[in-house]
């Protein structure tokens, strides 16, 4: 019986993938399939049948987001985001990358499977054609998908395969993966730029997203601004085209993915510090007054797609062998379930490291920003004071920080109404900063490791 797994659905729906090879008859692909509606946003007022449309892909590590839209004015049709169903083979990429080494197949077939389900669920919904499809990630995702090796990407000179365009087909639909900088620069921060370009000043800017891996992007539209700084670029580097600057920070699971994910760790851990429970050297007063149990209740609260006894409900509803009450029974008799985990030690170190090194990446390009586009997810929901209270973002950022929600997708989506040469042309303006060697960055990441 697997019935202890009941303590967290998203273990259930990983181990018994795993278990099953996806055979879409055991208890975790039927709630995949049911849960897909649950997903699924329908704007019906944007629908005809007039023109064709398309659908934008975002692959993440953690989530995989689809957008159907209309091709020609770019109205949202519907969206529908799942689940990366690669995840049962760790949470960041360096677990990816570690996983592919052996099961490199699996992996592919992976999240394959995923896009096909979402495409499907698109098709269904749609009363028109579906004549492209646009799809971005981060350079690990995009070569598991293309089941390229991504043994060269964990280890140093950090080369990918190829971060060329490529063709590929979903359903029977031409599909497009957008071509990536780098193995750390993907392209969804291409992407992300590109829907921002009509933002290009010429003053300073700065793009973040927040994930598993956290890419700072200093743009604008002036290349007198870049004249001065010299040590940005790669030596022997050809720098008269470059007006956009990337950098990527390893965040880990801290921000997502962990055991308390999502932006609310942040807030609650500035509402720790508020409280002098937490010391600014990240050490806990009393570390057995934070149940793992009680931090999850109060990130949260008001996310009714979260709740426990929601999922609960609908993971079981329907079957037999895995009853409500059944569950119930096997909570309460074993000792080790969610209370007994801790809000630890070692959960606050991880954040400390991550938000160092995410802040040492902003920090080479703090000087003179006007503008700060914080984009993804976790972007939406962060609170600025909390940010600049833990120390990741610098207290300059208040009252400059712009939400551009889901720019990868919002390019994806640029890419295909527009002649795709100029995307082309736009990610040619990019240059790859290491943050690892760049010579501000051991200082910047030891300063910035306290909570202040």
């Amino acid at each position: 019986m697997i019935i202890f797994f009941a303590k967290n659905y998203a273990k259930i729906n990983l181990v018994i993938r795993m278990i099953c090879g996806k055979c879409k008859n055991c208890l975790s692909c039927k709630f995949q399939n049911e849960k897909s509606e649950n997903n699924l946003e329908i704007f019906e007022k944007n629908f005809s049948r007039e023109n064709d449309a398309a659908i934008a892909i975002d692959i993440g590590t953690t989530n995989i987001v689809f957008e159907l839209f209309d091709l020609k004015n770019g109205a949202t049709l519907a969206k529908f985001s799942c689940e990366n169903s690669q995840r049962a083979f760790g949470a960041d990429v360096i677990s990816r990358i570690t996983a592919s080494k052996t099961n490199a197949a699996e992996l592919n077939s992976y999240v394959i499977s995923d896009l096909t389900r979402g495409v499907e669920l698109l098709r269904r919904h749609c009363a028109r054609k579906i004549s492209q499809i646009a799809i971005v990630g981060n350079t690990v995702m995009l070569h598991l998908l293309q089941n390229f090796s991504c043994e060269t990407l964990g280890v140093f000179p950090f080369s990918p395969v190829s971060v060329e365009m490529s063709r590929t087909t979903i359903c029977g639909t031409d599909a497009v993966i957008l071509p990536c900088v780098s193995a750390f620069i993907g392209a969804d921060v291409v992407a992300g730029i590109f829907a921002c370009e009509e933002k290009f000043c010429d003053e300073y800017k700065l793009f973040i997203d927040i994930g598993t891996n956290a890419e700072v992007v200093l743009f604008s539209r002036s290349e007198e601004n870049f004249r001065d700084v010299d040590f940005f670029a790669p030596t022997g580097q050809n720098r008269q085209r470059e007006k956009i600057f990337a950098v990527s920070a390893a965040a880990g699971t801290a921000f997502e993915g962990g055991k308390i994910c999502g932006s609310q760790v942040i807030s609650h851990c500035a509402e720790l510090l508020r409280n002098k429970k937490l010391d600014r050297t990240g050490l806990l007063r009393d570390e057995k007054n934070f149940s793992h149990e009680k931090i999850q209740n109060e990130i949260f609260l008001d996310e009714k797609n979260f709740s426990r006894e929601k999922i609960q409900n609908e993971i079981f509803q329907n079957e037999k062998n895995f009853s409500h009450e059944k569950i119930q029974n096997e909570k309460n008799q074993n000792e080790n379930f969610s209370s007994q985990k801790f809000f630890s030690q070692a959960d606050v170190r991880e954040l400390q490291l991550a938000k160092s090194a995410v802040r040492a990446a902003i920090e080479i390009f703090e000087e003179n920003i006007k503008e700060v586009f914080i984009a993804g997810l976790f972007g939406y929901k962060i609170d600025v004071d909390d940010a600049v209270e833990i120390g990741l973002f610098p207290a300059s950022f208040k009252g400059k920080t712009t939400f551009v929600g889901n720019a990868a997708l919002d390019g994806a989506k640029k890419f295909l109404r527009q002649p795709q040469e100029n995307f082309f042309s736009f990610a040619k303006n990019f240059c790859e900063i290491n943050l690892a060697l760049h010579p501000k960055f051991d200082a910047l990441f030891i300063k910035h490791m306290d909570f202040f």
